[in-house]
Formats: C-alpha cells, structure tokens, sequence
C-alpha cells in the first residue's frame, strides 16, 4: 500500500458492504450485500480493465459501479469517465453509477461538473471529504471518514482510535498508519487522550505501535499521562514508569540505578528519558 489511492482502494475491498453503504445516503435501493468485483472480468481489450480503478457487479440488480478514486485533477481521466460508463452498460445492458471518490475538496468540487460527451451530458456521483457517511459498525467506513476530514473532526478521530483497537491487529496497524500519515500530530494526540483515560487497556492499543515512531510517541503519551496520574495518587508511580521508559529504550541495564535513584531525583530522570525518546 504505497499512495492514498491504493489505501482508499484497500478500504474499498476490504469490506464489501462499504461502498453500498455509502451510496445508501442517497440510493436507498441500493442493497448492501451481493456485489461482485467485476474489474477483471471485463478482459481486453475493455478500458474499464485497463483504467478503471473498480468496478462492481451484482446478480440480482440491474445495476454497475464504477468507482475512481481520485486524488488530483485530471482532465484525461474525466475525458474517460462518460467512456467507461458507456462501455459497461453496452456490455451487461443496464444502468450505470460512476462514483468519484475524492479526499480534497477542490477536487471534488471539480469532479461535481458535468460532462460533455458525445453521448449528451454525463454526470459523475461525487462522495468528497464532506460527503463521506459514516458507519460506526465499520473500522473501514470510520477510518476513511477519519482520512477525509479527522483533522475537523476530533470525536470522529477519537471513535475510529477506539474502534481499531478492537478488530484484527494486522488491520488495525495498517489503518492507523494510514491515519498517521495523513493526521500525524492530531493522530497522536488523541491516541495521548486515550490512553490516559482511566478505562484505558494498554493491550487494545498495542496493535497501533507498527513501528518504532508510533512506539515512541505512544510511550511519550503513556509515561506522561501516567506521571500526571502518579501526582493525584491514580496509577503507578514515577518510578515504575521510568522502568518502563528503560525498556522501551533497551536500557534495561540501568533499572539498578533506577532502583538506587533517590525519588527527588526521579523528576530529572524522567526528563532524561523523555528527551531521549525525542531524539530518536
């Protein structure tokens, strides 16, 4: 998973009722399950094969989705979208939907115009960043939302977070890392919030720390919600999250001066492992 357009496609695939769920807010007719992935079906020398990003069939309606997921402007491809829709209707003699997926507004607002084709006037279904419905059910539906507009939605950010930490580890890290990307600080920040809350379970959000960046800001989090915690008599103490801190860094030969470490000396050492932590 190498761009947002791959991860979006990801998304797509991963859960099937996704996109149907989407499209509901609008074609309640539309049925949730069903749908088949027809993208390789079309063979050559069909361009849908070749350029259309995907495109779904069901059985028992007369209907196809064709979805693009677009990133940037691109007069080529809106060239090709009346194209693509003509060429799957001729081949399975039925409507067509053409849904443009889009996670930047300007975009969207772009991709909202209609087409001149030489079939008459095409007009592509827009789901951009503010249009994107939300499925609390579904860590895809949550973490696509999150990708189109977390950084204006705090809450949303937060119940996506909670939401991960319960499904499968592997996707749940592969999600995150997609948020991070894209939501780095305000990622980070809410995952803080979270795990200083006092239901917090430090093993449901192991899953997000993928690699040593995440471990390190998750740490920084945990050790200084838990020194804060530690002053109103709430969690563990100074010393036992200095320990941990060790161990995070391997420098789990210094726990003997841990442990000989006078505790007005504590509030320094901490400060120590916390600068070591962002340097690395």
């Amino acid at each position: 998973m190498n761009t947002l357009h791959d991860a979006l496609l990801l998304f797509l695939r991963s859960d099937p009722t996704l996109l149907p769920s989407l499209l509901r807010a609008f074609r309640p007719d539309i049925p949730l399950q069903g749908w088949e992935d027809a993208s390789e079906a079309l063979g050559e020398p069909e361009p849908l094969r070749r350029h259309a990003d995907l495109v779904l069939r069901h059985p028992d309606l007369p209907l196809i989705l064709i979805i693009e997921v677009q990133n940037r402007i691109d007069r080529d491809k809106r060239r090709a979208w009346p194209h693509y829709a003509a060429s799957a209707a001729s081949r399975y003699d039925c409507d067509v939907l053409l849904v443009v997926i889009t996670l930047d507004r300007a975009v969207a607002a772009w991709a909202e115009e209609p087409i001149l084709s030489p079939n008459g006037i095409f007009q592509p279904f827009v789901l951009g960043p503010d249009a994107i419905p939300v499925r609390d059910d579904s860590p895809a539906s949550l973490t696509l939302a999150t990708l189109a507009r977390g950084d204006r939605d705090r809450d949303l950010m937060r119940r996506t977070l909670q939401r991960l930490a319960q499904v499968d580890k592997a996707l749940s890290a592969a999600y995150f890392t997609l948020i991070h990307a894209r939501w780095s600080d305000l990622a980070v920040a809410v995952l803080e919030e979270l795990m200083n809350a006092p239901a917090f379970d430090p093993s449901a959000f192991e899953r997000f720390m993928a690699d040593w960046s995440f471990k390190r800001g998750c740490a920084v989090g945990e050790a200084r919600g838990e020194a804060r915690g530690e002053a109103r008599g709430e969690t563990r103490s100074k010393r036992e999250v200095a320990a941990r801190l060790l161990q995070t860094l391997g420098r789990d030969d210094e726990l003997a001066r841990l442990a000989a470490l006078p505790d007005d000396g504590l509030p320094a050492f901490l400060d120590e492992l916390f600068a070591d932590i962002a340097r690395r």
